[in-house]
């Protein structure tokens, strides 16, 4: 059985009639049945109601005419967005999570009595070529460089080898309408600015690049591969539990940095797999802690998004984390030297004194150091004797206000711009009970410390 996603787009429109079309000639008992190909349509609640809705009951239309079942998910509006920023990643990611979620559990449900669902996609050639431009943009690895394979598990893609213009002279040739989304316009998410701005500049400027950039995939597929598994063989996980890993940690950093990086990557994937939504593993950290020095005299610890990284005792362990934020509230708690993040703020603690002093992004506490919502009652003594309360903050300053707390009381109120007020108790009587902590945060695509 097939199961094509399904949007209403001139691309996912042209590919369900054209496999309904072969279908029913090639097996038209089994086709009349429905238990051959069905339909599956997710409306993601990001749009208006009314345009969203419109592509639902057109997709539904369109599947009565060919005689295919069609399921319609709808997921509530805000929450892809929501998840977006709890995961930090874009919008547009965390909509094709959920989008996959869907379709699997869909599979999965019509996967019965031994019979194989195989889901159906309709990434044209134009769509391999924006996603590999996204991911050089991006700074992406070999494997997120590599080609986009026409099969991955159940998933398939029968268009990848046309292109948008194909399915649009079909579907003109067989008078059939299609969709079209308002938000393929707004150069506000990455790949209308790939598609809208970029491409056309590459088409004038560097007319060869089309055929260039596919020859680029195909290498680092093949670089992807020998990584791959160059570091399955020298790098060996074993479970502890079901929510951590642990291996070696002196062959762990006697391996090149690129191996270190695909393991741990591999190890990620080993312990987020069935999950329903996986939050993104962020490169950036998993290549910071590839770089640390495990030699040191304190731990060596990296939050990476959904899992963290630490070495102890002579391992490198890899462990689940727990969710830390909601909407009313959220803490972590920082035991040890290592980068952390929460709500966007990225918190580095490192053991003693920055040899350059305080500076405005930093201060000074003993662990452990506990990040939390602001209380109204909450305040920080500064060095000059200032007295700064957390109540003489505006209202909606004061919700987006965050609390670093020590045993010895409020080390610093953090902002939606950065530190905002630090505490005089310091690390006269013995700094080396002491750690620099510096904040940074991310506004408008640069980073504020």
């Amino acid at each position: 059985m097939y199961l094509a996603a399904v949007s209403g787009g001139a691309d996912s429109t042209a590919m369900l009639v054209a496999v309904s079309s072969i279908l029913r000639q090639k097996y038209p008992e089994q086709f009349s049945s429905g238990f051959l190909l069905r339909c599956l349509h997710v409306d993601h609640g990001m749009r208006p109601p009314e345009e969203s809705g419109a592509d639902a009951e057109y997709v539904r239309c369109l599947c009565e005419t060919l005689n295919v079942p069609c399921t319609v998910v709808s997921i509530s509006h805000g929450k892809i967005a929501a998840a977006a920023r709890r995961m930090g990643i874009g919008p547009e990611a965390a909509a094709r999570l959920y989008r996959m979620r869907a379709l699997n559990r869909e599979a999965l449900r019509l996967e019965t009595g031994g019979r194989r669902v195989y889901v159906l996609t309709a990434h044209t050639h134009n769509d391999l070529l924006e996603t590999a431009l996204m991911r050089v943009l991006r700074g992406a690895g070999p494997a997120g460089l590599a080609a986009m394979p026409e099969s991955r598990g159940r998933m398939f893609r029968p268009l990848l080898h046309l292109g948008r213009r194909d399915a649009l002279q079909y579907l003109r040739e067989k008078n059939i309408s299609w969709r079209e989304d308002s938000t393929n316009q707004d150069t506000r998410f990455l790949r209308n600015r790939v598609r809208h701005c970029l491409i056309p500049a590459l088409d004038e400027y560097f007319p060869r690049w089309r055929a260039a950039l596919p020859a680029l995939s195909e290498t680092q597929s093949l670089a992807a591969g020998f990584i791959g598994d160059e570091a399955s063989a020298r790098i060996v996980w074993l479970f502890s539990g079901r929510n951590s890993c642990r291996t070696d940690a002196g062959n762990f950093f006697a391996q090149p940095v690129i191996i270190r990086e695909e393991a741990l990557f591999q190890c990620a994937d080993m312990l987020l797999a069935g999950q329903a939504v996986p939050a993104a593993v962020r490169r950036k950290n998993v290549r910071r802690f590839c770089l640390s020095l495990p030699g040191g005299q304190e731990r060596v610890a990296v939050d990476m998004g959904p899992v963290r990284a630490f070495v102890d005792g002579g391992q490198v362990i890899v462990r689940k984390t727990r969710p830390r934020i909601s909407e009313r509230g959220f803490s972590l708690l920082i035991k040890e030297a290592g980068l952390y993040t929460l709500k966007g703020v990225t918190i580095e603690a490192a053991n003693g004194l920055d040899s350059g002093g305080e500076t405005v992004s930093s201060f000074q506490a003993r662990l452990p150091l506990v990040f939390r919502r602001a209380l109204k009652s909450d305040c920080v003594a500064e060095d000059s004797g200032k007295i700064v309360k957390a109540r003489a903050f505006s209202g909606g300053m004061r919700k987006r206000l965050i609390s670093a707390v020590s045993a010895q009381g409020i080390a610093a109120f953090i902002g939606p711009e950065g530190l905002l007020a630090r505490s005089a108790f310091g690390a006269a009587q013995n700094p080396r009970d002491y750690y620099t902590v510096t904040i940074k945060i991310k506004i408008g695509g640069t980073n504020v410390q």
